[in-house]
């Protein structure tokens, strides 16, 4: 284990319980006798999270974003379903023209957006690093062309 990767666990287990406690609280969970696994349902989640992007957009946006970062920390996507969450903000972004689930991919991690960024400083183009880190450019604006190296 790294120490992106402490840092990110114990920074969730904090968030968890604290700023994103309402959140973490609405988490139903049930068992599954069929794969003898603990379930979660975020269906509770969600509508706090859509209650809170209806009455400010940017601070609803943040609080998504540190959701799905303290999910990712905990190492919990799989257990609470993390892509169908997903799916449901990509699926508000295409309808209103947001950009939740960009929100969400990138939470925590490093953002290369412009040229002259990542593991080649000076670089024409946009290029991530070795690490974990979020690529995000545009080949038709300039941008030459993206690389996220190995991260």
């Amino acid at each position: 284990m790294s120490w992106q990767q402490v840092r990110e666990y114990y920074n969730a287990s904090l968030l968890a319980q604290t700023r994103l406690k309402p959140l973490f609280d609405e988490i139903q969970y049930t068992w599954d006798e069929q794969s003898q696994t603990l379930k979660a349902d975020l269906t509770g989640v969600e509508s706090l999270l859509q209650d809170s992007l209806a009455a400010d957009q940017a601070t609803g946006t943040f609080q998504l974003a540190d959701f799905a970062r303290a999910i990712k920390g905990l190492g919990a996507q799989d257990s609470v379903n993390y892509l169908a969450l997903r799916e449901t903000f990509l699926e508000q972004d295409q309808q209103n023209g947001t950009d939740l689930a960009w929100a969400m991919d990138s939470a925590g991690l490093k953002i290369y957006d412009r040229r002259n960024m990542g593991q080649r400083l000076g670089s024409p183009h946009i290029e991530g690093t070795d690490g974990s880190d979020a690529v995000r450019g545009s080949l038709y604006e300039g941008d030459g062309y993206l690389n996220s190296l190995y991260g």
